[in-house]
C-alpha cells in the first residue's frame, strides 16, 4: 500500500513537466537569441506626417436668403398694387343705350312671348331707364307714383317731360290692365308701346361730354 502511495506521488511530481515540455524534435520551435524578436523600428521615410485640418463648406447664409425672399416679395405685391390702381375699370354704358338695346331685344320676342311677359318687360326697360337717367327711385312705385315723380323730379326739364306725359301714362295703364284685369294687348298696341318707349328715350337721352364716347 505503501509503494503505491509512492507511485501516484511522483507521478504527480512528474505530470507537469510531461505536459508543459516541447519536444526536442519539433522544427517549428526555435529558441531564442539575444537580440531576436524585437521589432524593427521603421525609418523616417516610412513614416507619414498626419493629414492637415479639413476646411468644411461653410453653413448657407439663410439670413441673405431670407432677406432675399422677402425683397421679392415685395417688388411683386406692389407691382400687383400698382398695376391695379392703374387699371380702370371698364365704363358702363350709358341709360340710354342699355335701354335702346333691351328695346331692341324685346321688338325681336314680341312674336315668342306673351303680350304680358312683353309688357311687364317693357315697363321695366323704362323704370331702369329713368331711374339711371334721372337718378330717381322707380323700384316700388306704382305707375302713378311713378310718372308723378318723373314729372316733378326729372332734371331735363318739365317741358321735354309734359311732351311724353300722355304716351307714357297709356303704355303704364296698358300694363296694369294686362296685370291686374287680364286684359291683354293685341300686337299693334305692343308696337306702339314700344315706338313710345323708344322716342322718349331718344328724345331724353344724356348727350355726351366732348372728349366722351357716345
Amino acid at each position: 500500500m505503501s509503494r503505491l502511495r509512492l507511485l501516484v506521488f511522483i507521478g504527480w511530481l512528474l505530470l507537469p513537466s510531461a505536459l508543459f515540455a516541447a519536444p526536442a524534435d519539433d522544427p517549428n520551435l526555435q529558441l531564442l537569441q539575444p537580440g531576436q524578436g524585437q521589432t524593427q523600428t521603421a525609418t523616417e521615410s516610412e513614416i507619414k506626417d498626419i493629414l492637415g485640418p479639413v476646411e468644411l463648406p461653410a453653413p448657407p447664409d439663410y439670413l441673405t436668403y431670407a432677406v432675399i425672399a422677402v425683397l421679392v416679395v415685395a417688388v411683386i405685391l406692389l407691382t400687383f398694387l400698382l398695376l391695379k390702381k392703374n387699371r380702370r375699370p371698364a365704363p358702363s354704358p350709358p341709360p340710354h343705350a342699355a335701354a335702346l338695346e333691351n328695346l331692341a331685344g324685346l321688338e325681336k320676342t314680341m312674336d315668342s312671348v306673351s303680350p304680358l311677359v312683353f309688357v311687364e318687360q317693357l315697363i321695366g326697360t323704362l323704370r331702369d331707364y329713368v331711374r339711371d337717367r334721372f337718378h330717381l327711385n322707380t323700384g316700388s312705385k306704382t305707375s302713378r307714383e311713378f310718372l308723378q315723380d318723373l314729372v316733378t323730379g326729372a332734371r331735363q326739364g318739365v317741358t321735354l317731360i309734359n311732351r311724353h306725359e300722355n304716351d307714357l301714362k297709356h303704355c303704364l295703364s296698358v300694363c296694369d290692365m294686362a296685370k291686374f284685369a287680364h286684359r291683354l294687348p293685341e300686337r299693334e298696341a305692343m308696337e306702339e308701346m314700344l315706338a313710345t318707349v323708344r322716342t322718349f328715350v331718344e328724345s331724353t337721352r344724356l348727350e355726351p361730354q366732348p372728349g366722351e364716347d357716345k
